[in-house]
């Protein structure tokens, strides 16, 4: 497989969609889904090392690790058929979210400032 070097060696989504049959194939499901929960966990840290400052490599390890949870994800997404009903959900939950931001739902975030 030929390297990608910069934004304009991107993979098409058909690339994409025959590297991640390839990536089960190789790997096996079972595995592909450990490493997902292995990169989410990634992300975690990353995130909360950004939180308390004490993140060393600045937005590089935010990149990378947003980089491989979005692969893994999307690995996820192919492995149980699910592509098209997560797109279908984001945008559900996408309303909501601008409704609760309009005023029109009430909604109470439990965040961490509040």
């Amino acid at each position: 497989m030929q390297m990608l070097r910069s934004q304009g060696d991107e993979v098409n989504k058909n690339q994409r969609e025959q590297l991640y049959k390839d990536a089960s194939n190789f790997w096996g499901e079972t595995a592909q889904k450990v490493a997902a929960i292995e990169e989410l966990s990634e992300l975690m840290n990353e995130v909360a090392k950004n939180i308390n400052g004490k993140n060393k490599r600045g937005t590089e390890g935010m990149i990378d690790e947003l980089a491989d949870c979005r692969i893994m994800i999307e690995q996820l997404e192919q492995m149980f058929q699910v592509e098209s009903h997560v797109e279908i959900r984001i945008n559900q939950k996408l309303e909501k979210l601008r409704k609760i931001i309009n005023g029109k739902i009430d909604h109470i975030h439990k965040g961490i400032n509040q």
